[in-house]
């Protein structure tokens, strides 16, 4: 027969599983939150510099002399198409000098694994400057860090609109902060006209603060 003792017992052995339970949720949530705490508390931090190489300016090819490469990651303007193909782009401006002939140089855009990502950017020159009228000219590709379609820590993006313009950088942060990952390069060769192709040199995209 069941006392009023046996009864209490009975109840606080509930309610003390209970309670654990619901401690032991709350102590799985706060582990996604504290992560991306973490990752928000670092996004300024001083990047790894003992990452960035390069070939050693300047580059000189046949007609014309690379003094420069001016690279950095962009973040995309909400709304726009590029901010749906590549929210988190990278760009290069080049500096050139001593055009003396025409050509093309060939931009390409190489990934930490060392994949070449997106398509092979073209530049023409001729009559001592660049096909924009300059010593200089500033291009991107339109590839990067995608968008994540799934976020465990927000849930479904498509439910989480207001998260889209965050959840790319998640992503981001984890690549400046990963002193084990190469930082990706930009591999520039030159075609002078009626010559064949020459490699002039190659430098890495820091992970600046966006």
């Amino acid at each position: 027969m069941t006392t009023q003792k046996d009864e209490k017992k009975a109840y606080l052995g509930w309610f003390k599983n209970r309670a654990e339970a619901v401690w032991g949720i709350a102590a799985l949530a706060l582990v996604p939150l504290s992560v991306g705490g973490a990752l928000w508390m670092l996004r300024d931090m001083p990047t790894c510099e003992w990452r960035k190489v390069d070939a050693g300016w300047p580059w000189k090819g046949t007609g014309i002399t690379i003094a420069g490469v001016d690279a950095e990651w962009k973040a995309a303007e909400q709304g726009t198409r590029l901010a749906l193909r590549a929210p988190i782009y990278p760009e290069a401006t080049v500096r050139a000098e001593g055009i003396s002939g025409k050509g093309r140089l060939l931009l390409r855009f190489v990934d930490s694994g060392g994949r070449t990502v997106g398509q092979t950017v073209g530049i023409d020159y001729r009559n001592g400057v660049l096909q924009n009228g300059k010593g200089e000219m500033t291009v991107h590709i339109e590839r990067g860090f995608q968008l994540e379609e799934q976020f465990s820590m927000c849930g479904d993006l498509a439910h989480n609109p207001q998260l889209a313009a965050w959840v790319p950088t998640r992503n981001y942060m984890l690549h400046r902060i990963d002193e084990s990952e190469p930082l990706w390069r930009i591999y520039v060769s030159n075609i002078p006209e009626g010559g064949a192709e020459e490699k002039l040199g190659y430098c890495t995209i820091n992970a600046n603060p966006l």
